[in-house]
């Protein structure tokens, strides 16, 4: 195989390599679901607002539930991610 060739080669497993990095980075994290949140919630409650909420972890489905029968664009699984990701970084 000639070096051009070889070079070639390289260069394609070195793109492949990091662009399957990072499809693994948007994956479910928390910056996934931080951007589910902004995109379905933030209009109205942005972060500023959840940080300095007194809800315990147990509470946040009842209020994820209340706001879903408010705006149809919130999906079941949506609401799932939406509550795990507050439950997570902003109970009290």
């Amino acid at each position: 195989m000639s070096i051009s060739k070889k070079i070639v080669l390289l260069s394609a497993v070195t793109v492949l390599v990091f662009g399957l990095l990072l499809l693994a980075g948007c994956g479910s994290s928390s910056t996934g679901t931080q951007a589910l949140y902004e995109n379905k919630c933030g209009s109205c409650h942005p972060l500023s607002t959840v940080e300095s909420a007194s809800h315990k972890s147990d509470e946040w489905k009842s209020v994820v539930d209340r706001m879903k029968a408010m705006n149809d664009s919130i999906s079941d699984s949506d609401a799932e991610k939406i509550t795990q990701y507050l439950s997570e970084n902003f109970s009290k």
